[in-house]
């Protein structure tokens, strides 16, 4: 079902969270998917298909909102700096003892350890 919706359509069901709120492989969330159409110019009624969620994924999260993650896939930064972009990007990602990531779910701490 989801990969059959346009970008616009999945956009429209996340503004009523109990309908839909983390979408597709990489449960990109209501902030997160604005941000990427906006930065990325994405056309809305292009499907929300793999090939869509992949580029918001590669173009606009992990080098965009959270350029730690790319830095040090490209050797240019720490996996610790990388892990805590990460956990703050995905509530289900650990961090250090005595580390917190506040994801951008409201009272939702990262605070499992590795």
């Amino acid at each position: 079902m989801l990969l059959s919706m346009t970008i616009k359509q999945v956009m429209q069901n996340q503004m009523h969270t109990n309908i839909m709120f983390a979408t597709g492989r990489f449960q990109i969330i209501p902030g997160t998917l604005i941000d990427a159409v906006k930065w990325l110019k994405l056309d809305v009624n292009s499907l929300y298909d793999e090939a869509a969620q992949d580029q918001i994924f590669e173009e606009y999260i992990i080098k965009v909102k959270r350029p730690a993650i790319i830095a040090y896939l490209e050797g240019n930064g720490s996996v610790e700096d990388a892990i805590y972009d990460w956990a703050k990007e995905f509530a289900s990602a650990g961090v250090r003892k005595g580390s917190t990531a506040k994801s951008f779910i409201i009272h939702n701490f990262a605070l499992v350890d590795f």
